[in-house]
């Protein structure tokens, strides 16, 4: 396929984010991240079963994936908050067809991570495949947006700055010590200079083990960025108006930022240290506040710039 979008590939490229998965290059980045979570080497794998949770796991390809591999010596749960939407529907009997939950589903947000499980529940392995801070995007989208929408943009990178830092609070609270938190996605080169800076500020307290490049092939970078340019940053919230148009309006913005997938997507590793759980707790209720009041102020923008 050629290495750049035509208008008429955009009009038969389908928006639906799970069909990723029948990519091989996106396979492997599943892949990759049980290499590296340490799971296969644990030195408990046959003595009791491991636990690994999947955040934002969506259709449970990783657990399908560590379920063929494994067989029952790994725990898989998958915390997403659509089960929580579809758990709604299933009890409001909006929807008679669907199925029930899986058994391994956790319904609701990794930032409430804390208060869906039980009280002394810690994993082996924890990861985060799918999500990315915002910033590299971020910067990409502020150079396109209007001056009227500054203001809120800014709500939107706090956002998802403090989104990030829950991530990593909830993992110095359930992983055990030595248990591995595995962040896939798309990174600045100075993403681990801000994780590491965020560990010092909080004392939350983790070692980087690494970083490993996933190559992704045109094809599935295209996807990644047709659903962020339609999906993401432009469908479900209205502080990018000039992107309301139609695929093919904005196929070099499409272009662009397939590019910087290929070039900036990988996983970086990091190992929970001997945390203070108590300390953990105080740090997620002060992030989840300023995540409620950023979100608040985002709203009150939102309505502002209209």
């Amino acid at each position: 396929m050629d290495a750049k979008i035509t208008d008429a590939y955009l009009q038969t490229f389908p928006t639906q984010f799970h069909l990723l998965h029948q990519y091989a290059d996106f396979r492997a980045l599943y892949e990759k991240a049980i290499e590296v979570s340490g799971l296969r080497n644990h030195p408990q794998l046959h003595q009791r079963p491991l636990k690994a949770l999947d955040i934002g796991g969506g259709n449970g390809i990783l657990g399908g994936t560590i379920a063929a591999e494994f067989d029952g010596r790994v725990e898989y749960q998958n915390l997403d908050i659509i089960y929580k939407h579809l758990a709604e529907d299933i009890e409001r009997g909006w929807n008679k067809n669907l199925p029930p939950l899986p058994a391994n589903a956790l319904p609701g947000d990794v930032k409430d991570l804390d208060t869906i499980v039980a009280k002394g529940t810690t994993y082996d392995a924890m990861f985060v495949l799918n999500f990315e801070s915002g910033f590299k995007k971020g910067e990409y989208f502020r150079d396109r947006c209007s001056d009227e929408k500054e203001f809120l943009f800014a709500y939107a990178m706090q956002i998802s700055q403090l989104y990030s830092a829950l991530i990593f609070a909830q993992a110095a609270l359930h992983l055990r010590k030595d248990g591995k938190l595995v962040e896939g996605g798309l990174f600045l080169d100075d993403t681990l200079d801000g994780r590491m800076s965020f560990f010092e500020k909080t004392g939350l307290r983790f070692w980087h083990d690494g970083y490993s490049r996933v190559p992704l092939s045109t094809a599935t970078a295209l996807r990644f960025a047709k659903h962020d340019v339609r999906s993401d940053l432009a469908a479900k919230r209205n502080y990018l108006n000039e992107f309301h148009q139609p695929l093919h309006q904005v196929a070099a913005e499409i272009n662009d930022l397939a590019e910087l997938y290929q070039e900036s997507f990988g996983i970086h590793v990091f190992s929970a240290l001997d945390n203070d759980r108590d300390h953990a707790r105080k740090t997620i209720a002060g992030l989840r506040e300023k995540w409620q009041d950023a979100l608040e102020q985002w709203g009150l923008q939102d309505r502002f710039c209209g």
